[in-house]
């Protein structure tokens, strides 16, 4: 270094212009400068530029948060090559681990906020997860993969991790066991197990009997022949069937489950080749999940997924296939931000749409009848006309100077045709030739957008709001109707949320408690559905 201390000077240049690059970039990418640090050392231990690692980042945080399972984070960092090396070999036990291991604590809704609404915001900051959990919901669409080994498409079926499916009301198992939503159980080799069965004499049998071909039953080690008469087992005996009866009151179909086959105890606990076991309508799996006769399943994170695709969580919220969230207080985040409440749907374009209006955030609001009001008293009634006076006398807007009108404070610009574009919002009232009819901004660029039409609200993945509050989601989209504070599945299954614990009550009377995740004193955790089940 010279005398003069040139070579410190610039070197201490070099470094200013370097920081004062990145607080560029940082301000650039609407970042703080903490969290742009931070980022740029991640991305610089796992190998990736910064906007990689925001990536990165997001997909992790909304596995943290619930949004989505430790698989689905593996299959989008694995899409979007944001895997480390270190990482491409095991199909993400440290997502899985984070899970476990990193407390999530919920944004409580402050006084007059919905759930929905804290919970977006909340999740949308200068890293834009909010866009990324968009994103992967649209990806997730069609069959979706959990960390359980299950499998789901909508409208279709589902499968678990043991290959037993759930669709139409049935459950099938690997065996050849089909079990109908009542309960009652085929086996592979024609025997039937069902309550209320009836031998020769009239008497009805109780749980665990089963009728096999020939008129003959048995209950446990009993067998009971088509004129009546039963006898109990000493030695084990072969029925026409193909039925193995045992003294020890197991029935065996095709050997029994260690077999291939299954196994049948004398209560009537069936045990498959899978090593799943079925009581009464409800079956444990051997990951410690459970399926119930609606197809649903708890799974062991305490997550309940149903046959149809949507999840619903321990604290009441349920997803469905394409990324909406319906919350315990009814209100709806929909796949694309916008937010249904109490009757309003709050738009991404900043309009509102309520049961007999459109509201643009610029003092312009749409009535269902198609009429346009303004705080100053202009009226465009949608058909063409315009009036200055409330409404008292109008004019054709195509007799006016390029044969529209441009609002002098709004802006918003009234046609001939009826339609108004808002400036405000971006939506455009009655169009499409539809009187009331609004499109909004999500639809632009020739994208098929969400509209509202007489209080009611239409999104491109088939969502309605309708105006009498209710919101339907349709079947492509797990089918499910959300009525104040309940959610109706599609197989008669009622999801409902009051004081903190979420019941899911299926039409077979057996009923599944749950509830949101909570501190102890003695520091231990609650975590899903911890009352399992019960039948009233």
């Amino acid at each position: 270094m010279t005398k003069d201390g040139s070579s410190f000077a610039e070197a201490l240049n070099q470094k200013f212009d370097k920081r004062f690059g990145e607080m560029q970039d940082a301000a650039k990418r609407g970042m703080s400068q903490k969290d742009y640090d931070a980022t740029k050392k991640r991305a610089e231990q796992n190998g990736f530029d910064i906007e990689q690692q925001r990536a990165r980042d997001a997909i992790i945080h909304d596995m943290k948060v619930g949004n989505i399972t430790p698989q689905m984070a593996q299959n989008q960092l694995a899409a979007n090559g944001l895997l480390r090396e270190d990482e491409q070999s095991h199909a993400m036990d440290m997502a899985e681990h984070m899970v476990a291991n990193t407390p999530v604590t919920p944004k409580q809704p402050e006084q007059g906020e919905n759930m929905a609404q804290a919970h977006k915001m909340q999740h949308m900051d200068a890293q834009g997860m909010y866009h990324a959990t968009q994103k992967s919901a649209n990806e997730q669409a069609g069959v979706q993969s959990f960390a359980d080994g299950t499998t789901a498409k909508a409208g279709e079926w589902l499968r678990t991790h043991d290959d037993t499916k759930a669709f139409g009301g049935e459950k099938h198992f690997p065996d050849g066991t089909k079990m109908s939503a009542d309960g009652t159980m085929q086996f592979a080799n024609g025997a039937v197990m069902k309550q209320g069965l009836k031998d020769a004499n009239g008497n009805t049998l109780p749980q665990g009997a089963i009728q096999h071909g020939d008129g003959i039953y048995t209950v446990g080690n009993r067998i009971i022949t088509a004129n009546g008469v039963s006898q109990d087992m000493t030695q084990p005996i072969k029925l026409p069937d193909g039925s193995i009866v045992r003294p020890n009151g197991d029935r065996e179909i095709h050997g029994g489950a260690n077999a291939g086959g299954t196994t049948i105890d004398k209560n009537g606990v069936v045990t498959h080749e899978n090593g799943a076991v079925s009581k009464g309508m409800v079956t444990k799996h051997t990951n410690g999940s459970q399926s119930f006769s609606d197809g649903s399943v708890l799974q062991k994170d305490g997550n309940m997924l149903h046959m149809h695709g949507e999840t619903t969580n321990a604290d009441g919220m349920t997803t469905t296939p394409q990324g909406d969230k319906v919350f315990s207080d009814g209100s709806v985040l929909h796949h694309n931000g916008d937010i249904t409440a109490k009757g309003a749907t709050k738009h991404q374009d900043g309009s509102t749409t309520y049961p007999n209006r459109v509201e643009h955030g610029n003092g312009s609001v749409t009535y269902n009848d198609g009429h346009v009001l303004y705080a100053d008293g202009t009226t465009v009634d949608g058909k063409g006309n315009i009036s200055f006076d409330n409404g008292k006398s109008y004019q054709a807007i195509k007799d006016m100077p390029n044969g529209r009108y441009v609002h002098p404070s709004t802006g918003d610009i009234a046609y001939a045709d009826g339609s108004v574009s808002h400036v405000a919002s971006g939506a455009v009232s009655n169009a499409d030739g539809y009187t009331g009819r609004v499109n909004h901004a999500d639809g632009r660029n020739g994208t098929e957008g969400t509209f509202s039409l007489g209080g009611s609200v239409y999104w491109a993945n088939g969502t309605t709001a309708n105006a009498d509050g209710s919101i339907e989601f349709d079947t492509h989209n797990s089918g499910i109707v959300v009525k104040g504070q309940t959610v109706l599945h599609q197989t008669g299954t009622k999801t409902t949320t009051q004081d903190g614990t979420t019941q899911i009550k299926r039409t077979d009377g057996y009923t599944t408690f749950g509830q949101a995740q909570t501190q102890h004193r003695t520091g231990t955790k609650f975590r899903g559905f911890g009352i399992r089940s019960h039948r009233k």
